[in-house]
């Protein structure tokens, strides 16, 4: 069938996705980012629509050609009127998909009625209902209603683990003890994918036996080996101090726990007459063993999605406390070979110490002898070259694939397991370094080492990427030299190797185009401008660089959409680049990185910075001009802000031999302003004059480095 799955990016749409290509439907996804998805396995096998289903102008023709839609979305995250955004997209879903035949719903249990006929719900439980309603009165449908999800990742099932794992004793309200019908989210995902092929089926309930929340956390503790007593306190007990109890305590946010707890004050029961008469072949697994699987997979780190991740999820640094494991995640790009990177990675420990903080390092070995661990004493066997089961210092190697994976797993006492590993990815001629550190916690002893070492931990680790980076650049320009080719430039280390590099620095090569009289700059710039679509008249072009490059044109420019804080092109200290969209479509210039100045009066947090400027694309020209002969591709930047410049353009062209061109490729670097429109100061020639020389001194710098890493990474290309 031809499938279209909305919150393909949640918990439970991620897991069900690939079972629906193993079956052999078409499936397409319905995302707001197509990048949250860019990274699934399965993400070159579905169709991918970028709509919101909260905008109904994105939707159009999002539903063309669907048999069968998954509607698995809800919106707890969005704060205290989830039930208007839920009720507002289910809406927007029934006027877009007309034209489906068949919707599956994924709901919630409601609570049996009292003896009055009337029966208490919950807002985010009566949302769920009203959702369903919504849907039913528009298609055929199949609603599956379920309680408590367990499996690794869920939210009832981490707020649930955390409370039971970190506390030897629980103070509960009475409602503990209501019983509810918990249910694998294995189980969830078969009657999903039965479901499309039972056809509509009406409301299922769906569940194993009910237990109560005291059992739940009993049978984890047991499971686990802990020993917990969970108390019911007879007094009232408020929903949101237990929310914000939750969210301080586990990683659940009190937006999302206050729905799930209002939830948890009456029992449920499912009625499974139907579930077992129209799917027969579903055999609900039994709390114990729906534990025991989600437990397996969180300590295989095998966890496939969480409900965290329908969030934004940081690139370049993320520590995240979920699914009973702590992960503290970073990543480098970097301008060297994978091979440069593992080569420091092949020579850990042992005699070579651990790059970045060793004294650190050769101290938490000594802390680790005491307490009766390996410590370093071990060292290692060979000092260059890693094996599986490898002992290195108070590490084991768990797993290598050079040079691309490294993990160790470390041999410490500890209440705990913590793994350390890095992976090193190859992309468009760039080199990716993301080393992560996984704890797996075992109970309050665990918690309370974790987050009290937990600022030497976040420097160490962030050290150790560094050094380790740093030598593989170093090695890289060793390499470089000695065979005489082209290196790749250093990323400054500071504040002051801004200033250094990008000021006082005088560039190898001089960039800035001279023009004889104002009457060839403007017609100069009359024909670039042209060529971009622009009314000229509104700007005069300030300055106008120019360099050569001996790559393609093509190669240029991927390079120039790879602008980011992290580029050793441009000063990433003194004035910080930020891409609030991931693109270079929206750029942002904070100034020395800042986003709040502490202690301020605006915000209990501190004051809030504005960025320098930001430039907002008006047009990118990925691919030449079909009526163009010289093979151009540009970007056109508007800018605003404190910056006195009206647009920025970055134009790359092949080279033209007549003009006296010899490298195969021109990259022009265009500037155009007006100094806010005012007159008076675009006349100061004092103004004018610092101002430009400045600007060129740090243009053409740049220019002379955008040349070099494009020059060094075109000659890896070629030797593969």
């Amino acid at each position: 069938m031809n499938v279209l799955v909305t919150g393909a990016t949640g918990y439970i749409g991620a897991r069900l996705v690939p079972l629906l290509l193993e079956r052999g439907h078409s499936v397409r996804v319905l995302v707001r980012d197509p990048l949250r998805v860019s990274d699934r396995p399965w993400a070159d096998r579905v169709e991918i629509v970028h709509a919101d289903l909260r905008q109904p102008e994105t939707l159009s023709g999002a539903f063309q050609g669907i048999d069968t839609a998954y509607f698995l979305i809800h919106s707890m995250h969005a704060g205290p009127d989830f039930d208007q955004q839920d009720r507002e997209v289910a809406t927007n879903f029934c006027r877009s998909a007309a034209s489906v035949r068949h919707v599956i719903y994924l709901g919630g249990l409601l609570p049996q009625r009292e003896a009055d006929g009337k029966r208490s719900v919950s807002r985010h439980l009566l949302s769920r209902a009203e959702t369903g309603r919504i849907l039913s009165r528009h298609f055929p449908v199949t609603e599956l209603r379920a309680g408590p999800i367990i499996g690794s990742g869920s939210a009832s099932f981490e707020m649930m683990r955390y409370i039971t794992e970190r506390f030897p004793v629980v103070f509960a309200p009475s409602w503990i003890d209501n019983a509810v019908p918990p249910i694998s989210v294995t189980d969830v995902l078969r009657y999903l994918v039965l479901a499309l092929e039972r056809g509509p089926c009406g409301v299922v309930e769906i569940g194993d036996d009910p237990i109560s929340y005291r059992q739940m956390m009993l049978g984890y503790a047991e499971v686990r080996r802990l020993r917990r007593r969970v108390i019911a306190v007879p007094w009232f007990f408020p929903v949101r101090l237990g929310a914000r109890s939750i969210g301080l305590w586990t990683p659940v946010p009190a937006s999302v726990a206050a729905p799930l707890i209002e939830g948890m004050a009456k029992p449920l029961r499912a009625q499974r007459y139907r579930a077992r008469r129209l799917f027969p072949d579903v055999h609900p697994m039994s709390y114990r063993r729906a534990l025991e699987v989600a437990l397996a997979q969180t300590e295989e780190r095998a966890v496939e999605t969480r409900w965290s991740r329908a969030r934004s999820e940081a690139i370049d640094y993320g520590f995240r406390d979920v699914e009973g494991l702590i992960r503290d995640t970073r990543k480098m790009r970097m301008n060297v070979r994978p091979g440069a990177v593992f080569q420091v990675l092949s020579r850990l420990g042992g005699k070579r110490g651990w790059p970045g903080w060793d004294w650190m390092y050769r101290l938490y070995g000594l802390v680790n002898r005491v307490l009766g661990g390996p410590g370093l004493h071990r060292g290692r066997h060979d000092p260059e070259e890693l094996r599986p089961g490898e002992a290195i210092d108070n590490w084991r190697v768990e797993a290598v694939a050079a040079p691309h994976l490294l993990r160790l797993y470390a041999e410490v006492r500890f209440p705990g397991r913590t793994w350390l590993e890095w992976r090193v990815e190859s992309r468009n001629g760039r080199t990716f370094v993301t080393q992560t550190a996984t704890v797996a916690l075992r109970g309050l002893p665990g918690f309370v080492y974790w987050y009290a070492l937990f600022p030497f931990h976040r420097l160490f680790f962030a050290q150790t990427l560094r050094a380790i980076c740093k030598e593989a650049a170093r090695i890289e320009r060793s390499v470089s030299v000695q065979s005489g080719k082209t290196a790749p430039p250093v990323p400054t280390k500071g504040i002051w190797g801004d200033v250094l590099e990008f000021f006082l620095r005088r560039p190898p090569t001089s960039t800035l185009i001279e023009f004889q009289t104002q009457a060839d700059r403007q017609e100069y710039s009359l024909r670039m401008m042209q060529r971009l679509g622009i009314d000229v008249t509104s700007y005069s072009v300030l300055n106008l660089h120019r360099i050569g490059v001996e790559a393609p044109v093509q190669n240029v420019f991927e390079e120039v959409l790879q602008w980011s804080g992290h580029s050793s092109c441009w000063p990433n200290h003194l004035a910080t680049v930020e891409l609030p969209d991931g693109r270079v479509d929206r750029i942002q210039i904070r100034p020395l990185g800042l986003r709040r100045i502490p202690f301020g009066s605006r915000t209990r947090i501190g004051w809030e910075v504005s960025p320098l400027f930001e430039l907002d694309a008006s047009k990118i020209q990925h691919s030449p001009d079909q009526f163009g002969s010289d093979n151009a591709r540009f970007m056109l930047h508007s800018c605003s802000g404190g910056y006195p410049i009206g647009i920025l353009v970055i134009y790359v062209r092949s080279a033209v031999a007549e003009q006296g061109e010899l490298e195969r490729t021109q990259v022009f670097f265009g500037v155009g302003f007006d100094f806010y429109g005012k007159e008076g100061l675009s006349r100061s020639r004092p103004l004018m004059g610092a101002w430009e020389t400045v600007h060129n001194r740090v243009t053409a710098n740049v220019l002379n480095r955008f040349k070099q890493v494009c020059e060094w990474r075109f000659e890896r290309m070629q030797e593969g």
